[in-house]
């Protein structure tokens, strides 16, 4: 197999790779809205906030001290992510709003709620769906062009391949300079 084939069979990794960050992005959307429907409302205090006033970073996080309801503890969480646009809004809070599950895929999600009126755990569940749609339209068109591609591949050879000689033969100049005309 030449490097052409074996080049265009390896990208098949690519659209896998898409289409698991789409199936992430539904796992992260299905399970907060999980934690927003059956959740407990609660307040946690805003431990840390760290935002990163950089370019290529799209995630801040934080860390939260979440109080129980009904007497059950204080719940710590490690670093939450939060998207770089939606950290402003909790950049002087204190305290916040906050749905609890324990012992589910996501623990803590924040309900307070934005200047629009939608909550921030509804805008980063929103956020991962629009995530998900996207790496999974990116997929299917990526995959479209990889089988085309290998399809073109196995049908017509690699262009690369064919030898410059026969391609010069279609001019008609370089044929009547080489024949003495």
């Amino acid at each position: 197999m030449n490097s052409t084939r074996w080049v265009a069979r390896a990208l098949w990794v690519v659209p896998a790779f898409l289409a698991f960050i789409c199936a992430q992005q539904v796992w992260a959307a299905y399970t907060l809205g999980q934690t927003i429907q059956k959740g407990t409302p609660a307040v946690a205090e805003v431990a840390e906030l760290q935002q990163e006033n950089r370019v290529d970073v799209t995630y801040d996080y934080m860390r939260l001290h979440v109080a129980l309801p009904g007497g059950g503890g204080t719940l710590k969480t490690g670093k939450m992510s939060v998207p770089h646009t939606l950290a402003p809004l909790l950049q002087d809070k204190k305290r916040l709003k906050v749905f609890v599950r324990r012992d589910a895929a996501q623990e803590v999600v924040v309900r307070e709620k934005t200047q629009a009126g939608a909550s921030i755990g509804a805008m980063q569940q929103r956020l991962a769906g629009v995530n998900a749609a996207m790496s999974g339209v990116a997929a299917l068109i990526f995959a479209i062009g990889v089988f085309w591609w290998n399809r073109y591949l196995r049908r017509q050879g690699d262009p690369a391949a064919e030898q410059a000689g026969r391609r010069e033969d279609d001019y008609s100049a370089s044929r009547r300079v080489r024949e003495g005309e």
